[in-house]
């Protein structure tokens, strides 16, 4: 999308170097006036191809609100916070829980 507006990109998912969705973050951050990236990591994959003044603003938790609660322990649990993109597990076949934390939703299913 191009348009005569600035734009600062945010930048943190990563993708293979050279898929269609690394090239599409490519193309967008340097149609912007700046980039922000999430981490160190992240700026450096990108550093060779993009060529726009970046900064790294950590996305980072709050404590207060994100702390260990007592609370008894589920046998047989995986939890998994992240991007759907990139959830797959490979468990073996017994009974299990899982806790899904994705950045559009959450669900808990049972394996």
């Amino acid at each position: 999308l191009k348009t005569n507006v600035p734009t600062i990109s945010l930048l943190q998912d990563p993708y293979p170097v050279g898929s269609q969705r690394f090239n599409q973050q490519v193309d967008v951050c340097n149609d912007s006036v700046h980039v922000v990236f999430n981490s160190a990591y992240t700026k450096n994959i990108y550093s060779n191809f993009i060529n726009k003044p970046s900064s790294i603003i950590k996305l980072g938790t709050d404590s207060s609100l994100f702390r260990p609660i007592n609370r008894p322990k589920m046998g047989n649990t995986v939890i998994y916070v992240g991007s759907s993109d990139e959830c797959l597990f490979v468990l073996p076949k017994r009974k299990h829980y899982i806790w899904l934390e994705l950045k559009q939703c959450f669900a808990i299913y049972q394996l």
